[in-house]
């Protein structure tokens, strides 16, 4: 995940609120000085009066300012400390998850996987990262998942893939394993990205061709 936003949550702003009422102040009171003088020659208005005048409207303006930019400030740091913890708790569970989480790119692309991930396929994320997503199954799947995936784009949200269908993924070694994909579609900054939720379902397949031979065992008994 992108941690701009936390580096420029801990970096102080130049521009204070002071200080730009401070330069406000002070441009202003110039900007007065110098055309009040000739508004008063022209409407024969004292110097003073226009300075005076002038003076408290820009002090009343630059207390209004002050409030407004020390009020935005506040709220931009305390939403930049809200993405900060948001993006801390997305990495904790994004690294600590028991499923494999893939985040993939409109063309299908791998832009980051988890450790579990790692562990289920037998590659490194450097090894992932910037492949294709069809690299984590079977050749012999690949045009048609090619095909679903440019169909889940045309009309993307969250649901599960494959419903009906045996998913199979292939580890690094070249060995197979059933699957279970879940589907998540978000927009970024640098375009739509789908999360796949993928969990190695062997143990409860095996778990359940047991159980019905058990019943069929006991059907017979």
């Amino acid at each position: 995940m992108d941690n701009s936003f936390a580096e420029q949550a801990g970096t102080p702003s130049v521009l204070t609120p002071s200080r730009i009422a401070i330069i406000y102040v002070v441009a202003g009171f110039c900007w007065f000085v110098v055309t009040d003088e000739l508004i008063g020659r022209v409407f024969t208005i004292p110097i003073g009066l226009l300075i005076a005048r002038g003076s408290a409207f820009i002090l009343v303006t630059a207390s209004l300012l002050y409030v407004l930019v020390r009020r935005y400030r506040n709220d931009l740091l305390r939403s930049n400390a809200e993405l900060q913890e948001s993006t801390a708790r997305a990495n904790i569970y994004f690294e600590s998850a028991v499923e494999g989480i893939v985040s993939v790119d409109e063309n299908g692309l791998i832009i980051r996987a988890n450790p579990t991930t790692e562990k289920l396929f037998g590659y490194s994320r450097e090894e992932l990262t910037g492949k294709s997503i069809e690299f984590l199954i079977p050749e012999r799947f690949r045009k048609i998942h090619q095909k679903h995936r440019a169909k889940y784009f045309q009309a993307p949200r969250s649901r599960p893939m494959g419903l009906g269908l045996d998913l199979v993924g292939k580890r690094n070694d070249g060995t197979e394993f059933p699957i279970e994909v879940s589907l998540s579609f978000v927009r970024t900054d640098k375009g739509r990205l789908v999360i796949a939720f993928i969990t190695d379902i062997t143990e409860r397949l095996a778990l359940e061709r047991e159980a019905r031979r058990g019943q069929t065992m006991a059907t017979l008994g």
